[in-house]
C-alpha cells in the first residue's frame, strides 16, 4: 500500500510552543498536532501541498518562517516516488529539494540529515544494483562530490526520504500513523 502525504510544520526560534491560531498555517479541518516544539499540519494528500515547483529559486515558506521562526514542508508520494522538501528560517530558504526520477530542484545548503544518502554504505548499495559496469564511474563521481545536483538520479529521490527528513529536524512521530 502506498502513501501520499504533505506536512507543513512551524516552530518558534526560541523553542516556545507556537499558537495554532497565530501560526499562519491553514488548519481548518486538517489533522494537526505537536511533535516536540513543532506544530504539524497534515494535509489529506500530497495534491494539497503548496507547489514547491512554481518558482524553484523562491521559497514558499518565507512568510511562515518570518512569522514563526522556522518552517518546514515535506511531501511524499510513494506511487510516483516523489519527494519535496523545503526548510526556511527567519524568512529565508535554507534548503529546498524536489525530485522524482531525478533531482529537479536543489537549492541552499545541505542539511545534516542528507549525509547518509551520500555515504559509503549507500554507495555500496547503489553499486550492487547497477546492471552496467560503465554506470559505476558516474555513480562514484556523484557520491565523491557529496552533494545533490539537478538532473542526477542519485542519491535516489523518493517518498522514503520523508521520515528521514522529519527525523533530521527532530520530529519523532510517524505521520503515517496519524488519521
Amino acid at each position: 500500500m502506498g502513501f501520499s502525504l504533505c506536512l507543513m510544520c512551524v516552530r518558534s526560534g526560541d523553542g516556545r510552543p507556537v499558537d495554532p491560531a497565530r501560526s499562519g498555517l491553514s488548519i481548518g479541518g486538517k489533522t494537526h498536532y505537536t511533535d516536540g516544539p513543532w506544530l504539524v499540519v497534515k494535509h489529506a494528500d500530497a495534491a494539497s501541498y503548496p507547489s514547491l515547483m512554481d518558482d524553484p529559486e523562491k521559497g514558499c515558506l518565507d512568510e511562515l518562517s518570518a512569522l514563526n521562526g522556522e518552517a518546514l514542508c515535506v511531501v511524499g508520494q510513494s506511487n510516483a516516488d516523489q519527494f519535496m522538501y523545503e526548510y526556511s528560517r527567519g524568512g529565508k530558504v535554507v534548503r529546498k529539494l524536489v525530485g522524482d526520477d531525478g533531482w529537479r530542484v536543489v537549492l541552499g545548503e545541505p542539511q545534516p540529515w542528507e549525509a547518509p544518502l551520500l555515504g559509503p554504505d549507500k554507495l555500496a548499495y547503489e553499486l550492487s544494483l547497477l546492471e552496467k559496469e560503465d554506470d559505476s564511474t558516474r555513480l562514484r563521481e556523484i557520491f565523491a562530490a557529496k552533494k545533490f545536483r539537478i538532473g542526477d538520479r542519485y542519491p535516489r529521490p523518493g517518498a522514503g526520504l520523508v521520515l528521514l527528513a522529519l527525523k533530521g529536524h527532530g520530529l519523532t512521530q510517524d505521520p503515517l500513523q496519524r488519521p
